[in-house]
């Protein structure tokens, strides 16, 4: 009994943002449902939303520790961005203590760490078994091993019309991550050496919150960077909702009352922010376009909320009839209404993946940091989307018009061909983790190693 519980036992710990912690969550249930012991490490402002569901409360412990930024204080700025890079850096001695606190009480250590590959003390991580865990596309973690490479060549800092130029490994500068459009050389500085954590980590395994069905070319670029195994677990979706059942919200309830495939849903993620301008067109579009939409406006969406806070009210009394506004709801869920037709989305990786997941077409609405890359799968590679605007999709910041807005939502869900590529896109994420699927594969290997508790490729 004593070598099973030896060999059951992982500890994750995750970066400071809800778009890590969910999939790092969702990879916690997977590995309980196969009988493995998690202790969940995250920052202490996220600890309460990390709680898993009374169906998990035997298998996943949740510990905050010291470091990362409470809701408010997070935005989609290089320099938020930064801000949550060195609050990171304070989690890494409450992580060692509390490891070895828990290993000493249990008598045995943990199988295996698994750590968030945004760390940057990830390589000092002393482990016989260390698996990193990159949250983002895999586009993204190739960027960061060539950036060296990119900056020797000119192509970065990004100067004008040299986004357009072709970059390392066939990667187009004109899909490379917003986040680097306007990067200083502070900034790059400090992307080069997420690259080098990645390239020196020591780690046994990458895993991957992607699927070779929507990656597979990327997946191989990255392999050929990197020296330990990459595998894809992706897409991981709480398919119970990490137990949370469909309930009685006003969300549900309003969807019910609506047309199959007649409602836009609008959200962009948990960072992303909009000047009080973009937000009234934003607003305006929808309200021409005629469509039903639920749209989700969390307090933190406009740069300064109170500038549209009159105009939000009589917005929201003049379309009351049309549309549902609130400030949170359960994405996947709403997803997976039939009412649901099209998702006008930042298109950060996780809302495109649960959309791929749910087969709802994407009004794409890139905003920052890799988000244009997850809207070029989109529109170009999967056609299972459309963008809002052609400048958009190329360029953070650009105003887009309510007339633009209008038009897309309509033409969006008119557009079978949209529906029937996301239905394509749809099977291939769902097949990847079904048992013979590269993901579930992965998730095999990854189990096997844990009851090893060591890593053997």
């Amino acid at each position: 009994m004593e070598a099973k519980h030896l060999q059951s036992r992982v500890a994750i710990v995750t970066f400071p943002l809800h778009g890590h912690q969910n999939p790092m969550m969702r990879l916690a249930c997977r590995l309980a449902n196969l009988g493995i012991r998690v202790t969940f490490f995250t920052s202490k402002w996220f600890e309460k939303s990390a709680k898993p569901s009374k169906a998990y409360e035997e298998l996943i412990k949740v510990v905050g520790i010291e470091g990362g930024l409470d809701d408010n204080q997070l935005n989609s700025s290089n320099d938020a961005i930064a801000d949550v890079l060195r609050e990171s850096e304070k989690m890494r001695q409450p992580f060692e203590k509390l490891v070895l606190a828990d290993e000493e009480e249990n008598g045995t250590p943990f199988a295996c760490l698994i750590v968030d590959a945004c760390f940057p003390w990830l390589p000092e991580v002393r482990h016989r078994f260390v698996a990193g865990f990159w949250a983002s596309t895999v586009a993204c973690a190739s960027v960061m091993v060539t950036l060296p490479d990119l900056v020797a060549k000119g192509y970065l800092p990004a100067q004008g019309e040299k986004l357009l130029s072709p970059g390392a490994n066939g990667l187009a500068l004109a899909g490379i991550p917003f986040y680097f459009h306007t990067a200083n050389e502070e900034d790059l500085r400090m992307s080069i050496e997420f690259g080098q954590v990645l390239l020196h980590s020591g780690m046994s395994c990458l895993l991957l919150n992607s699927f070779e069905g929507a990656e597979k070319q990327r997946i191989q670029e990255l392999q050929s960077l990197l020296p330990c195994p990459c595998l894809p677990v992706g897409p991981l979706m709480a398919t119970d909702q990490n137990g949370i059942a469909r309930h009685a919200d006003r969300c549900l309830e309003w969807l019910d009352q609506q047309e199959p495939k007649s409602v836009v849903y609008v959200s962009f993620g948990t960072l992303a922010y909009v000047s009080a301008q973009q937000f009234e067109e934003l607003a305006l579009g929808l309200e021409s376009s005629g469509a039903s939409f639920l749209w989700v406006v969390r307090p933190t969406l406009v740069d300064k909320q109170e500038d549209v806070e009159t105009f939000l009210e009589e917005f929201r009394k003049r379309t009351s009839a049309k549309g549902l506004i609130v400030a949170w709801a359960n994405q996947l869920q709403i997803l997976a209404h039939p009412s649901v037709g099209l998702f006008l989305s930042h298109c950060g990786w996780n809302s495109t993946l649960e959309a791929v997941w749910s087969g709802v077409p994407v009004l794409a609405w890139p905003l920052f940091d890799e988000q244009n890359v997850c809207a070029r799968y989109l529109v170009h590679d999967w056609k299972a989307g459309t963008p809002i605007s052609d400048a958009a999709l190329a360029k953070s910041g650009v105003l887009v018009s309510r007339k633009e807005v209008r038009d897309g939502v309509r033409s969006g869900l008119r557009d079978e061909s949209l529906r029937y590529s996301m239905k394509r896109a749809s099977k291939a994420a769902r097949e990847a983790v079904q048992p013979g699927g590269s993901s579930f594969s992965s998730i095999e290997k990854l189990v096997l190693a844990i009851k090893a508790g060591s890593w053997s490729s």
